[in-house]
């Protein structure tokens, strides 16, 4: 972190709740140091721009029966924590656990959608070949299609117990869409270009159109480029 903050890069990580909780206020005060580099003017909203966060589930004991060891207030405390700094938040979350209904996965997917996060993935419940999940699953369930091109998190694969893979591929088309609403990529931005002014004024601005001008004028056909280090 120390580096990329040296080198006047914006970043992110994807990182568990608990330890993100813990390094959230550090990162984002790093973000505040004055933006000098070895007598160098240095990018005026560089360091630490955001996380992604594997939400997974809202309810306890489903965290708890996949062994994650997260604690569901912990998960939205750190949320608030990232909101607060006006930073990114991307969270994953997870569809068709055993318990699951039809009724439960809306209700849930409306408390997700009320995050407001910059973006939400949703994914069905999957077990891959030689997990313990995997082991589980097919012993008390059952794998009903082993074509693994379904395997990619938006199909159910297994036989569950409440609801069948039509009913779930239309769970999760209608719950990515509740999650990521149309005025999602606005209200982002809107975030990104207010922290900007906020933190350094017209010079963030002019950073922020820099990098709309050079993302445009990218040729993202030809070979990979370099940085240079000084």
């Amino acid at each position: 972190m120390e580096l990329l903050d040296e080198y006047g890069m914006v970043w992110g990580c994807m990182a568990r709740a608990d330890y993100l909780n813990d390094k959230i206020d550090e990162w984002a005060e790093m973000r505040r140091r004055p933006k000098k580099r070895s007598g160098k003017s240095r990018n005026p909203v560089s360091g630490f721009g955001g996380a992604a966060i594997g939400i997974e589930n809202f309810h306890q004991e489903v965290l708890d029966d996949v062994t994650k060891r997260e604690q569901t207030g912990e998960i939205q405390e750190t949320i608030d924590k990232l909101k607060g700094h006006g930073l990114g938040t991307v969270g994953y979350y997870m569809i068709g656990f055993p318990q699951d209904t039809k009724d439960s996965i809306r209700e849930d997917v409306e408390r997700l959608a009320s995050l407001r996060l910059d973006l939400t993935q949703i994914c069905v419940l999957t077990p891959l070949p030689r997990t313990k999940l995997w082991e589980e699953v097919a012993g008390r369930y059952g794998i009903n299609d082993l074509d693994y091109h379904h395997f990619d998190g938006k199909h159910l694969v297994w036989n569950h117990p409440l609801i069948s893979p039509e009913e779930m591929g239309m769970l999760l088309d209608r719950s990515m869409r509740r999650v990521n609403p149309r005025t999602a990529p606005l209200r982002s931005s809107a975030r990104i270009w207010r922290k900007a002014y906020r933190e350094a004024g017209v010079a963030g601005i002019r950073v922020l159109l820099s990098y709309l001008v050079r993302a445009n004028r990218f040729d993202y056909g030809g070979p990979p480029r370099m940085l240079e280090a000084d």
